[in-house]
């Protein structure tokens, strides 16, 4: 049974202290790195009283159970009835995002009540889901979770100085400070074991990782790589394992809540991503530099602003910068002691939570100055969930999903496109075309891009 705190009590915190502002948290669900992020920003910042408009059921619930256990209310799918209240009692609404399709569907119909609005935007939205500059004007401010989010390729100077002044950095933090107590000292075993811990699609695992890896064994014949992550979207990976005859310098421990220990057996932890992938704070990042892991990444995105190249951990441009990175850590286990400690030195002094709850509160000390106002996202986001999906492309890509409901030769090459487009669009989920026809059923232009998506899988 749900615990809910009764709807008028919006003046006092459970303990009785005066509470600051109200803030109303909406997102679609609690799972994942968001869902751990919003539960400790609403547990750490008792100055203000939180309430979690949850859109859709959580599968896993551990987040909110964290929230109700220290009396935050949470409404799991109220009606719209219940949605607009909640929203019009509110000092402040924050919009959790990062395209999520049933997100999309909240904001077509977002109601037209007067309110202060902040996007926390949990991805970066340099590329697919692209943050449109029109999509951010509709808000009262912006929390970017890294500062790559600047570098959207869809901004022009002046818009990105205008952003800037609207907009803060608060990073989508789980809970770091439960990894402060002293880890476990590795012992040295026969293997050199290369860790990794998220997504195993290759929609954020670089594509040629397979490579990569082959690198690294050339180098180091003794070599493990430990991979840990949900398995549903690993086949291509195990595919390609398989086919390369790399079985046995594989061990995939599938979805792990205690993280902990998986570290505790890696002595360097390699994350080369793909080059387009939207994650921003990469608290798997946070959590290795905690356990004294040095971070071997590519040189791109929210990685260089986390890992600080030859301190805490290196840089690479490519698999034989990768494996020249990994062979270095290999035969010097000095230098990798030396950087492991700077890596946890510097993730908790650079990520504190404290730090990070101060920017939350500044700015919506910010929003509170504003006016309340009404917000209409049809205009920006579309009509029908086929629209809701294009709004999160850029122009280009979009150009090639719309000349597909055209005819003739224009329709034939933008089909082929789609066929074999970027690995996220063709995901099984990320806001792909198959999680938004899996929503939509109902839409037949979202069918009709995910049966041309089938039969390009087929071939």
């Amino acid at each position: 049974m749900m615990l809910r705190i009764q709807r008028t009590i919006w003046t006092k915190d459970l303990l009785g202290m005066e509470i600051d502002m109200k803030i109303l948290h909406i997102t679609t669900h609690m799972g994942g790195g968001a869902g751990n992020a919003i539960s400790d920003m609403i547990l750490l910042d008792r100055k203000n009283q939180h309430r979690l408009i949850c859109l859709q059921g959580c599968e896993k619930r551990q987040f909110i159970d964290r929230c109700l256990e220290r009396g935050i209310c949470v409404l799991e799918q109220p009606d719209a009835s219940l949605e607009a209240e909640e929203i019009g009692r509110a000092d402040v609404v924050i919009m959790h995002w990062w395209h999520h399709p049933v997100m999309c569907g909240f904001l077509a119909r977002f109601p037209e009540i007067p309110c202060r609005l902040v996007l926390w935007s949990h991805i970066s939205g340099c590329g697919y889901p692209i943050l449109h500059k029109s999509f951010v004007a509709l808000f009262d401010r912006v929390f970017f979770t890294s500062p790559c989010s600047y570098e959207n390729p869809e901004w022009q100077s002046a818009e990105i100085e205008e952003i800037r002044k609207k907009s803060d950095i608060v990073y989508g933090l789980g809970n770091l400070e439960a990894l402060r107590e002293e880890w476990p000292l590795r012992q040295a075993g026969e293997k050199f074991v290369v860790g990794y811990v998220g997504t195993l699609g290759n929609a954020k695992l670089n594509e040629r990782f397979p490579e990569f890896c082959m690198e690294v064994i050339g180098r180091i014949p003794q070599v493990r790589f430990l991979m840990v992550g949900d398995l549903a979207d690993a086949q291509w990976l195990l595919k390609e394992i398989a086919h390369k005859g790399l079985e046995e310098y594989f061990a995939f421990t599938g979805y792990c809540t205690d993280v902990r220990k998986q570290l505790a057996k890696m002595d360097v932890f390699g994350y080369p991503l793909n080059e387009k992938h939207f994650g921003t704070t990469e608290n798997a990042i946070l959590e290795a530099m905690a356990a004294k892991l040095p971070v071997v990444a590519l040189r791109q995105n929210t990685e260089k602003y986390i890992v600080s190249h030859l301190k805490t951990g290196m840089l690479v441009r490519d698999k034989r910068e990768y494996a020249d990175a990994i062979h270095a850590l290999y035969r010097d286990p000095e230098l990798r002691k030396t950087m492991g400690e700077m890596a946890r030195a510097a993730v908790f002094e650079k990520y504190s939570a404290q730090r990070n709850v101060e920017a939350f509160r500044t700015g919506l000390e910010c929003v509170r100055q504003k006016e309340k106002r009404s917000v209409h996202f049809e205009a920006q986001c579309g009509k029908q969930p086929y629209e809701w999906f294009l709004s999160g492309l850029d122009a280009a890509e979009e150009r090639w999903f719309r000349d597909s409901l055209e005819s003739g030769r224009k329709k034939e090459a933008a089909e082929e496109h789609i066929r074999t487009c970027m690995p996220i669009l063709r995901a099984k989920s990320k806001s792909s075309v198959f999680q938004f026809a899996e929503y939509y059923p109902e839409d037949r232009v979202l069918r009709g891009w995910r049966d041309i998506m089938e039969k390009g899988e087929r071939r």
